[in-house]
C-alpha cells in the first residue's frame, strides 16, 4: 500500500496526504520512503485550506514517525499556522502548540508568538485539559508571559469551582429569570437538572402527555459518568453489566476482544459505580432517573413549542402549539435531530445528511449465552449486528446495513418486510444470530434511516459571534445576544456507531450550567447570559465536532472490508500481540460457539492469551536478532562457506570436544516454544522446513553462548558437527509434531 501510495503521490490532495501520514503513524508503520514523499508533496502545496486540527495531526505524525526533521514541511506548516492563528479557537491553539512542541520545533519564534497572541485573546475559552497542554507547550517555547496568564486562569477556574462547591450555589442567579427548555428527552431533562442544582428557574416543554406515554428507544452505553455524578445521579443500580466485548466474523471467528475480563488493571477492578466501567442502561430508565431529580412541575407535559421570537438582549417570547405565549430569559433547544428551534434559526445551508445506512433495533426477553455479561458485534464487510445486555434478563440488538434513502424509508414502515430482510441478510451467520432475529417479535423491533448533519460552526449558530463575543465591549458589558441556544442532537446530531449521542448531550447540559454560572458571576444576571452563550457554544461545538466526524467515519468503517481486519481495537493494558492471539484462536477453533463451554468464553480466550504471552519473549528475541523481516526474505540464504570454515577453525583452536555433549537439550532450551513462536509469527503461510531449522538452531546456539563456560563449549562442538546438529533439530520437530504443536505438509511447517 505504501509503494502504491508513493507511486501516486502526485494525485493526492493535501487532505489525502495528511490522512495517509496520520494513519501510518497511528498504526506504528512509518514507512520512510512514503513519509519523505508526503513531506515533499505537502511542502510544495498551498496549505491555506488545511484546517488547524490537520496541521496538528501532520506535525504529530511526522514526530511519531521520526527518521528526520523534514525542515521544509515543518516550515510550511508553521507558516500556514502563523498566518491564520487569529482565526483559530482555543482547542486548535492548544493542539497546535502541543504538536509543534512535541515535534521539537519550539525555536520557531514567529509561530509561537502568533499562537501566544491568539491564545491570550481567548484565555477564557480554554478547558482545563487545554490549559495544561498549552502551559506545557508554551513553556518549552519560552513564552513566559502567556504561561503566567495560563496558570493564573487555571488557578482562578479552580478557585471558582472550589468556591461554588463550598458555597452550595453561592452565585445569586435569581435575577436571571426563567429558562425554557424545548424538549424533555434525556438532554432536556439533564440540562434542567444541572440548571436547577445551581439555582436557576427552569421550565421544560415536552410534547408527550407523560413520561410513559410512548416507547422511548432502546439501550444506551454511558461511557463517562462524570456528567451524571455532577448532577448527583447514580446509575449503578440500573446497570446491565458486561465485562467483555467481542467482534466476530459471520462464521463466528474472533476478530478482536477487549474488556474488564482481560488486562492486568481490569482483573482487579471492583465492579461498582466508581470503577470507571461503562454503564449499560435502557434509554427510558435513564430518562426516568434524570426526571426524578427535577422539582415537581418542572416539566410541562403535552406542550410543544411552535415558534419563538428573539428580543436581542431582552429574552425570548415562546409560542406553544395551542397558542399559549410564554416569556423566557433564555430558550434552550433540546428537541432532537428534527429540532423546531433549529429549523426556525434558519441557518444557511443547514440540512440533514443521509449517511446511507438503515438501523434496526430489537429487544428479546431472556438472555443468550453469548450476551451474558458480554457485548458482541458481528460483521461481514457490509452488514453489522451489535448485541448487548438490555437488562439483566433481556437482550438488545442493533443491525445496520447500506440502503438507499428511499428504500430505507419504505422498508422501515413495514415491520414484516424489514424482518424478512434481516433474516435474509443473516442467514448462515453464526449462532445465536438467526434465532435472535427470528425470535424477536415485530412489536419489539423498529428501524430508521440514519441521518446526521455537517459540523456546526459557532459563527453560523451565532452570526457575528467572533473570538471576542462574550467579552466586555467598549462600555464594559458583553454585546447583547439572541438568547437562544441548542444542545444535544439539536446542535450536533451524529450516527449511533460510537455510542456518543446521549453522552454528548449530558456533557452539554453540565457545560451550559457551568458557563451560565460563570457568566453571572463575572457580569451580573442578564449580561452574564450574553457573555456565557458564545463561550458555551464554542466549547460545546469544538468538543462535539470530533465526535460527529468520528461517528460518520465509524459508520463507513463498520460497513466495509475494514471491519474484517483482525485486532482493530487493542486494549492497552493487556500487553498482548492481538493479531497473534487472533491467529491462535482461529487455529484452535475458538469462536462464538465457545460461549457454551463450561469454563466460559472469556476463560477459554484468556487461556490462549496467557499461552501466547508465554511465547512473546521468544518473538521479542527474534525481533532483537533479526530486526523487522523483509516482505519477501530469501528463503534459504546460507552463510558463505568461508564463514562456516572460519567458525569451525575457531572451534578447533579452542579445543572442541570430540564427542557430542551429554546435555543435548542445551541447558533447558525451549525447543517447542521456540518453534511455535516462529510459526505463529509467520502466520498461516508457515515456514519452509529448512528455514525453520536455520532459525531455531541459530537461536539454540545463541542460547548456549549465554550459558556458563561448560555450555558455551558445546557451541563449538555443534558448529564442528552440522549433521548432528540437524539431527537434533529433527528429533525435537518430531516431538513437537507428536503433541500437536506443529504440523507438516511437504516442505512446509505450520503452527498446529
Amino acid at each position: 500500500l505504501a509503494r502504491a501510495a508513493e507511486a501516486r503521490i502526485g494525485q493526492f490532495n493535501a487532505q489525502d496526504l495528511v490522512n495517509t501520514a496520520w494513519a501510518y503513524a497511528k498504526l506504528g508503520h512509518p514507512d520512510p520512503d512514503l513519509f519523505r514523499a508526503i513531506a515533499r508533496s505537502l511542502a510544495a502545496q498551498r496549505l491555506d485550506g488545511v484546517s488547524a486540527p490537520h496541521i496538528a495531526k501532520t506535525a504529530w505524525a511526522f514526530a511519531k514517525a521520526g527518521g528526520g526533521a523534514h525542515p521544509p514541511l515543518f516550515a510550511a506548516l508553521a507558516k500556514s499556522a502563523t498566518e491564520r492563528a487569529a482565526d483559530f479557537v482555543a482547542a486548535d491553539l492548544a493542539n497546535l502548540a502541543w504538536a509543534f512542541a512535541n515535534a521539537g520545533h519550539v525555536e520557531d519564534a514567529p509561530l509561537f508568538a502568533a499562537l501566544a497572541r491568539a491564545a491570550e485573546a481567548r484565555l477564557s475559552d480554554f478547558t482545563a485539559e487545554e490549559l495544561d497542554n498549552a502551559d506545557w507547550a508554551f513553556s518549552r517555547a519560552g513564552q513566559r508571559q502567556l504561561v503566567r496568564k495560563l496558570r493564573q486562569r487555571r488557578k482562578r477556574a479552580a478557585g471558582a469551582a472550589a468556591a461554588a462547591d463550598a458555597g452550595g450555589g453561592a452565585v445569586d442567579v435569581s435575577g436571571v429569570g426563567r429558562i425554557i427548555v424545548a424538549g424533555g428527552g434525556i438532554g432536556g431533562a439533564a440540562v434542567a437538572v444541572a440548571l436547577q442544582s445551581r439555582g436557576f428557574d427552569v421550565l421544560v416543554l415536552e410534547a408527550d402527555a407523560s413520561l410513559d406515554s410512548r416507547k422511548q428507544g432502546y439501550g444506551l452505553t454511558i461511557q463517562r459518568q462524570d456528567a451524571m455524578q455532577a448532577m448527583g445521579i447514580n446509575l449503578a443500580q440500573d446497570d446491565a453489566p458486561s465485562t467483555s466485548h467481542y467482534t466476530f466474523s459471520a462464521d463466528g471467528a474472533i476478530l478482536g476482544f477487549f474488556g474488564e475480563a482481560f488486562g492486568d488493571k481490569s482483573k482487579v477492578r471492583r465492579e461498582s459505580d466508581a470503577s470507571g466501567r461503562f454503564i449499560h442502561i435502557p434509554r427510558q430508565k435513564l430518562r426516568a432517573r434524570v426526571v426524578e431529580q427535577l422539582r415537581p412541575g418542572t416539566i410541562r407535559w403535552g406542550s410543544k413549542l411552535r415558534s419563538f421570537e428573539c428580543r436581542r438582549g431582552a429574552g425570548v417570547a415562546v409560542t406553544l402549539a395551542d397558542g399559549t405565549t410564554l416569556d423566557a430569559a433564555l430558550l434552550v433547544g433540546s428537541d432532537g435531530i428534527f429540532s423546531t428551534v433549529r429549523r426556525q434559526l434558519a441557518m444557511p445551508g443547514d440540512r440533514l445528511h443521509y449517511v446511507g445506512l438503515v438501523v434496526v433495533l430489537g429487544i428479546l426477553d431472556g438472555s443468550v449465552p453469548l450476551t451474558q455479561r458480554r457485548i458482541f458485534e458481528t460483521v461481514d464487510g457490509t452488514t453489522r449486528l451489535y448485541a448487548m445486555p438490555f437488562t439483566p434478563s433481556s437482550t438488545m440488538w442493533q443491525l445496520s446495513f447500506p440502503c438507499s434513502e428511499e428504500a430505507a424509508r419504505t422498508l422501515t414502515k413495514d415491520a414484516a418486510a424489514l424482518k424478512a430482510e434481516l433474516l435474509s441478510r443473516c442467514r448462515g451467520w453464526h449462532d445465536p444470530i438467526p434465532a435472535l432475529l427470528a425470535d424477536t417479535p415485530l412489536d419489539g423491533m423498529s428501524g430508521y434511516p440514519v441521518y446526521d448533519r455537517e459540523v456546526l460552526e459557532p459563527a453560523v449558530l451565532r452570526p457575528g459571534a467572533g473570538a471576542g463575543a462574550g467579552k466586555p465591549g467598549l462600555a464594559g458589558r458583553p454585546a447583547p445576544q439572541d438568547r437562544v441556544t441548542l444542545i444535544g442532537d439539536a446542535a450536533h446530531p451524529m450516527t449511533p456507531f460510537k455510542a456518543q449521542g446521549a453522552n454528548q448531550a449530558l456533557s452539554d447540559a453540565v457545560l451550559l450550567a457551568e458557563a451560565l454560572v460563570q457568566g453571572v458571576r463575572e457580569h451580573g444576571a442578564l449580561a452574564g447570559l450574553d457573555a456565557a452563550l458564545p463561550l458555551f457554544e464554542r466549547r460545546m461545538l469544538s468538543r462535539s465536532a470530533r465526535v460527529v466526524v468520528g461517528s460518520r467515519e465509524k459508520a463507513k468503517e463498520l460497513h466495509s472490508s475494514l471491519a474484517l481486519q483482525p485486532g482493530r481495537k487493542v486494549q492497552r493494558d493487556t500487553g498482548v500481540d492481538m493479531p497473534r492471539v487472533v491467529r491462535a484462536l482461529r487455529a484452535g477453533g475458538i469462536g462464538s460457539g465457545s460461549a457454551t463451554d463450561p469454563r466460559g468464553l472469556d476463560a477459554v480466550v484468556a487461556e490462549v492469551v496467557d499461552r501466547t504471552s508465554a511465547s512473546a519473549s521468544h518473538a521479542a528475541e527474534l525481533d532483537a536478532i533479526f530486526g523487522k523481516r523483509p516482505a519477501a526474505p530469501p528463503a534459504d540464504q546460507a552463510p558463505p562457506k568461508r564463514a562456516k570454515r572460519a567458525k569451525r577453525a575457531q572451534c578447533s583452536a579452542l579445543g572442541a570436544p570430540g564427542a557430542p555433549p551429554l546435555d543435548a537439550d542445551g541447558a533447558h532450551f525451549e525447543w517447542r516454544e521456540t518453534m511455535r513462536a516462529l510459526l505463529e509469527t509467520a502466520g498461516e503461510a508457515g515456514l519452509r522446513r529448512k528455514r525453520l531449522r536455520k532459525l531455531v538452531l541459530r537461536l539454540y546456539l545463541r542460547h548456549l553462548s549465554r550459558q556458563p563456560e561448560a555450555a558455551r563449549e558445546e557451541v563449538c562442538w555443534w558448529r564442528a558437527h552440522p549433521a548432528e546438529l540437524q539431527a537434533l533439530f529433527r528429533k525435537h520437530l518430531r516431538a513437537a509434531k507428536g503433541v500437536g504443536l506443529v504440523r507438516t505438509q511437504g516442505k512446509m511447517v505450520r503452527a498446529g
